[in-house]
């Protein structure tokens, strides 16, 4: 362990500037919990994603810094594809898995589990080709099928109380519309269907998908946006009134399976109920309703369902608590590095 109180954690974030509130979910996480964490127990170094890709480069910096723990961005090439990694990081390697649709092919479902269906288990995972008993631990969002086969895995949800505590649901304002996550086609068959309505929408887009991009080349165009408030972009500490203020509801379109859906928690914290898709992972977490897909949602709405739609309760989860959660799992990690082997005896697990 590091010598001094504090322990030393070093972490990888996508950009190369510190102040991370102005990307994705998981940047802004990642700021929220830097700040958070108390720098007496544990002191952060950085490194961004074009730095120390290989893991010699990584083990190189994190013994530089004497790390007691080591958290990789979950699709960092060393991780993703199997490359040989030195005992002494794997056995300080700690994996968050922020988002399993990046890991997957079809964006549809985990794949099964071997070792589940051996055992005659119905439970499916994403275990096959990671070896996860050869790392220090395993971070996941929430318990769930998926994440059984990670034998030393912690549950560690993110918090939204960095956010104003304000109940911004108005039962007869617009929906909130997240488009990028889902074909265009089955945004179009929603807003389609608040038309005929006469439901204002309010847009907002997933701006780093494919499909993303082509919901907002859509809307931006003067004829397509009838009926439609379209807000192209906006940094969430200081325009959550313009997104979130006097909307009756907010349909989280997404098809991806999710650890952990930002937009949805913000909705909770902010009074909004939330409609969101049966195959969408930890999106159905903040779900006040639940539907199939784009049809069955078109249905569900001019059933007039909406109106009387509860949000869900907010959850007694700050940043504190995550921040730590986190300063213990980085002391059991460091802990269990100091109990293990030596490289040389170790050398065995050199590859996956």
């Amino acid at each position: 362990m590091s010598r001094g109180l504090a322990l030393n954690l070093v972490m990888q974030r996508y950009g190369t500037d510190f102040d991370l509130r102005h990307g994705g979910g998981v940047e802004r996480a990642m700021y929220q919990l830097s700040c958070a964490l108390d720098p007496q127990e544990v002191r952060l170094h950085w490194y961004s994603q074009s730095e120390h890709l290989r893991p010699q480069e990584l083990l190189a910096f994190a013994r530089s810094v004497d790390a007691d723990a080591v958290i990789p961005l979950i699709d960092t090439p060393m991780l993703r594809l199997g490359w040989p990694i030195d005992p002494w990081l794997r056995q300080r390697l700690i994996r968050v898995w922020h988002d399993f649709s990046t890991l997957r092919r079809d964006e549809a479902s985990p794949a099964p589990c071997p070792l589940h269906a051996a055992a005659g288990r119905s439970g499916r995972c994403m275990h096959a080709p990671t070896r996860p008993d050869h790392f220090a631990a395993d971070v996941f969002f929430r318990d769930e099928p998926l994440t059984w086969c990670f034998p030393r895995r912690r549950h560690i949800p993110w918090a939204m109380d960095h956010l104003p505590r304000i109940d911004y649901r108005d039962p007869h304002g617009p929906v909130l519309l997240l488009a990028g996550k889902s074909p265009l086609s089955h945004t179009l068959q929603v807003v389609q269907a608040c038309r005929e309505l006469h439901l204002p929408v309010r847009l907002i887009f997933c701006r780093w998908t494919r499909m993303g991009q082509q919901a907002l080349a859509h809307f931006a165009q003067a004829r397509n946006q009838a009926g439609c408030e379209v807000i192209t972009d906006y940094e969430l500490l200081h325009d959550h009134p313009r997104v979130f203020g006097g909307v009756r509801a907010a349909l989280v379109l997404t098809q991806f399976h999710e650890t952990f859906n930002f937009l949805a928690a913000e909705c909770v914290h902010f009074g909004v109920p939330v409609v969101a898709y049966a195959a969408s992972g930890a999106t159905r977490v903040f779900a006040s309703a639940i539907v199939p897909g784009p049809q069955q949602l078109a249905d569900w709405l001019r059933s007039d369902s909406l109106q009387a739609l509860p949000p869900r309760k907010l959850p007694p989860w700050g940043w504190a608590d995550v921040a730590q959660a986190y300063t213990g799992l980085v002391r059991e990690v460091a802990a269990q590095a100091r109990q293990a082997p030596a490289p040389a005896e170790a050398a065995g697990l050199n590859s996956c």
